[in-house]
């Protein structure tokens, strides 16, 4: 595509992404990636997506980090991190090398395609 024709739909796409990003509070790759990965490549779409993702929860959480009730959100945050801590060395082995590999050839098969 050209130039103008891809800063528009790029401009579309984050404009899109944050308008429900601002509304839900999520989902900005969603939306944005719906337009961005029929421009780009996913090679490029995607850390696109994700670095104006984690900036629009920043921003967020900026906003509201004063109005967090750290005492009552204190048995939530203990119970995720004990969950966590359970659960993620009880994986095994072998799932996250398949589900690693099995990320790198659909993304290999993808490119291909495009």
């Amino acid at each position: 595509m050209q130039a103008p024709v891809e800063l528009a739909m790029l401009s579309t796409a984050v404009f899109l992404g944050g308008l429900v990003s601002g509304f839900s509070g999520f989902a900005f790759s969603a939306a944005a990636g719906a337009i961005l990965l029929h421009v780009f490549e996913p090679i490029a779409a995607i850390p696109l997506m994700m670095f104006c993702s984690i900036a629009s929860q920043t921003m967020s959480l900026v906003k509201v980090y004063r109005l967090i009730r750290w005492r009552e959100l204190a048995p939530l945050l203990i119970g995720g991190m004990a969950g966590a801590a359970v659960a993620v060395p009880s994986w095994p082995p072998s799932t996250r090398t398949r589900s690693a590999s099995l990320s790198a050839s659909s993304s290999r098969a993808t490119r291909s395609t495009c």
